[in-house]
């Protein structure tokens, strides 16, 4: 088993489905991972994973996504995804896959597959980089990360990888109490309603039986008496005025309440993403090498002309393309997507390949020959300005977009069936049938 994390990761699937002695796996020149087991022959990540599983005696159903032809399908959709959004692993693609794990366990299904194990090789080199406002940015992907570590890499083919777990914060009895009323304010709420409501109604009416029975035996007394029921009544009717006057305080606020409680406003409409969002500019790759940390990339000077210049852009073509096929040749790039660190440096564009469905053919799409460097690649019904900046862990146009990038029987690239064109004319590719990423 040779070195790289791909087939690492291929090892320890081997392992995991007791599969170790009858399989072998080696890396093809430029990385390709190549699996032999008899007569059997696999080649790319998809291929060879898939293969190891079905050599499993008592795990291969499971690990391929079970009986149903749904739940395989989806297995085979997420190995595909894997290709196509974690290569080249620009530190942003690992937003996608944090949304991706915000309500799954694994990737597919209740168990884990052998697409768990190809994108936990996949994304094992990056974790251990991660800066601390990263872990705290994509929490979905540590924790499925660590699961992955300790139950499927069993023996720790790929090297553990610690993960800072959260301290546990229990509430205290105080929190976990029930909430007590506070008696003093509602007892005196209810005295002062209470009280002077009835004791209005009885001064009231025993303050005038008694003026009336004693006037009658003593007129001297009655009048004294009469008095004194005079001002109790005065200070009766009072009270009860502003019982009232509270009561129609209550219905004030109340209503005032209800004025207030308006009808939420409607968010409004989310623009469709759309290919005229994107930047897409004509370039020249002038200088070209290796990536110094990372063995499928390539790290490019791509010249756009005199207006914008030159941008330094990392692309994952090493196992597809060799270098003296990527110097001096002209490529489509995107532009406009949030600049992204890919071990240590950091990209400013996003070089535009076709691939087939297996993701072993991959090419950089064709612009004519006449095309002029930092010219932008158009699209006919599609006239609007790009966006400044996309920042695509959170609004996704690249990625809505680019589900609509095509080739068909003759190569030619599509949005929609709309060609990527520029000044010289329409852009090519060598790929027929092919996704445009």
């Amino acid at each position: 088993m040779p070195d790289g994390s791909v087939a690492q990761g291929a090892l320890a699937l081997a392992i995991y489905a007791g599969v170790g002695v009858q399989a072998d796996v080696t890396l093809e020149k430029g990385g390709v991972p190549t699996l032999t087991a008899g007569s059997v022959r696999a080649e790319g990540v998809a291929a060879v994973y898939s293969g190891l599983a079905r050599l499993s005696a008592d795990k291969a159903s499971a690990l391929l996504g079970g009986e149903d032809a749904a739940g395989q399908a989806e297995v085979q959709q997420m190995l595909s995804w894997r290709n196509q959004t974690l290569e080249p692993l620009l530190d942003d693609r690992l937003g996608a896959l944090h949304d991706l794990l915000a309500t799954r366990t694994w990737l597919c299904g209740a168990g884990p597959t052998v697409a768990d194990f190809a994108v936990y090789a996949t994304v094992h080199p990056a974790i251990g980089g991660l800066t601390a406002p990263q872990r705290v940015q994509w929490p979905n992907v540590l924790r499925w990360f660590d699961l992955c570590q300790h139950a499927l890499d069993t023996t720790a083919v790929l090297p553990r990888t610690p993960i800072a777990k959260p301290p546990l914060a229990l509430p205290s009895a105080a929190e976990l109490a029930p909430a007590k009323k506070d008696a003093k304010k509602d007892g005196g709420k209810d005295a002062k309603k209470d009280g002077g409501k009835d004791g209005g109604k009885d001064a009231k009416k025993d303050g005038g039986k008694d003026a009336k029975e004693d006037g009658g035996k003593d007129a001297k007394k009655g009048k004294k008496d009469g008095g004194e029921a005079k001002g109790e009544a005065k200070g009766e009717a009072k009270g009860e005025a502003k019982g009232e006057g509270a009561a129609g305080g209550e219905g004030k606020k109340e209503k005032k309440k209800e004025k207030k409680e308006k009808a939420p406003k409607e968010p409004a409409a989310k623009a469709e993403p759309v290919v005229s969002m994107l930047d897409i500019r004509v370039g020249t790759i002038t200088e070209v090498g290796p990536h110094p940390d990372a063995d499928a990339l390539y790290l490019e000077t791509i010249d756009f002309g005199p207006e914008i210049g030159a941008k330094k852009v990392i692309s994952g073509l090493r196992k597809f393309v060799p270098e003296d096929q990527m110097l001096q040749r002209k490529v489509c790039v995107v532009l406009n997507l949030k600049p992204a660190k890919m071990r240590g440096i950091t990209s400013y564009g996003l070089v535009l390949c076709a691939s087939d469905a297996s993701h072993e053919k991959v090419d950089p799409i064709v612009p004519p020959a006449g095309a002029v460097d930092g010219e932008r690649v158009l699209f006919e019904g599609f006239d609007g300005e790009p966006e400044a900046e996309i920042n695509e862990t959170k609004k996704k146009i690249f990625a809505t977009v680019s589900d609509e990038f095509k080739t068909g029987d003759d190569g030619v690239p599509t949005y929609r069936g709309v060609k990527f064109m520029t000044s010289a004319g329409h852009v090519t590719s060598t790929i027929p049938q092919a996704i445009v990423k």
